[in-house]
């Protein structure tokens, strides 16, 4: 299976969660049922990664259609260079990881930090 990072026309969608125009279980649960969207990835309230086969004001479009007053940004995704730090399981479901998988990138990961603080 592909991970979500890897597929094409991958968007980064971030609304104000503290909008009081627009409820955020609103908004979620219309990208998890919508028809346009065949893959969506959460674990920051208010940014999801989503999957759309369609360009960026078809997209807002279908936002501002339903919720009409929501402060929003998407952008494309540039998948070959992304950086951040989260805890390991947010990695590994961002990057479709399971089980020997898991653990080799969980082992990774921690070899890494370990080094990274012997290293200061």
């Amino acid at each position: 299976m592909v991970s979500l990072i890897e597929r094409e026309n991958l968007y980064i969608f971030i609304f104000d969660v503290n909008d009081k125009d627009e409820n955020a279980d609103d908004i979620h649960r219309f990208i998890e049922n919508s028809k346009i969207i065949s893959a969506w990835w959460n674990y920051f309230p208010g940014v999801y990664f989503i999957q759309v086969n369609a360009n960026e004001e078809i997209i807002t479009n279908y936002f501002y259609e339903r919720f009409p007053r929501i402060s929003c940004f998407l952008m494309r995704v540039d998948r070959e260079s992304f950086k951040g730090r989260m805890p390991i399981h947010a990695w590994s479901w961002l990057l479709n990881k399971s089980g020997n998988e898991e653990e080799e990138f969980v082992k990774m990961m921690t070899e890494f930090q370990a080094n990274k603080k012997r290293l200061k």
